[in-house]
């Protein structure tokens, strides 16, 4: 039941990734009732959200359609209701520091695209966090050296204060 709520929280990418994403009805009735239960029940569901992210974040739950976007998932959970991904964004602090490419450039986007946003609270709520998605201003790879950057002047626009 969790995961149907849930694929109604993400648009669906164009082209429409392959078979694995379910197409689903992501016109703003459904998505809005999906937001609307989801902020309703935060609080009895957030612990259940929790297992299922950190599951998919770590690799475990890797039969889930959702397994893919993951990041962009969580994404719009943050902006659905923050205290449904407050105790998961933390464990990003982890795949910040990985080997692998890819898990580091994911994490590092979302935090980039979270902290940037103009409605958020994360670099008060998160300071750790926040620091530790900095600190990618030095990663090796020139691709995260650079959307470090370019989420940083995002930031300093919608936030000069975090300067």
């Amino acid at each position: 039941w969790l995961e149907v709520i849930l694929t109604h929280i993400l648009p669906i990418p164009r082209p429409a990734r392959a078979a694995r994403i379910p197409i689903v009805d992501t016109s703003e009735p459904p998505r809005n009732l999906a937001k609307t239960t989801l902020q309703r029940t935060s609080g009895h569901i957030q612990p259940s959200l929790h297992r299922f992210l950190v599951g998919m974040l770590i690799g475990t739950k890797t039969e889930s359609d959702l397994h893919e976007r993951v990041h962009d998932l969580m994404f719009h959970l943050y902006f659905t209701e923050p205290s449904l991904v407050d105790t998961v964004l933390p464990s990003l602090e982890a795949q910040l520091k990985v080997e692998d490419f890819d898990t580091r450039e994911k994490a590092t986007n979302l935090l980039g695209r979270i902290f940037s946003h103009p409605d958020s609270r994360a670099i008060d709520a998160l300071p750790k966090l926040f620091n530790d998605f900095l600190a990618r201003a030095n990663d090796v790879r020139q691709e995260i050296r650079s959307a470090v950057a370019q989420h940083s002047r995002d930031i300093l626009v919608n936030h000069p204060r975090a300067a």
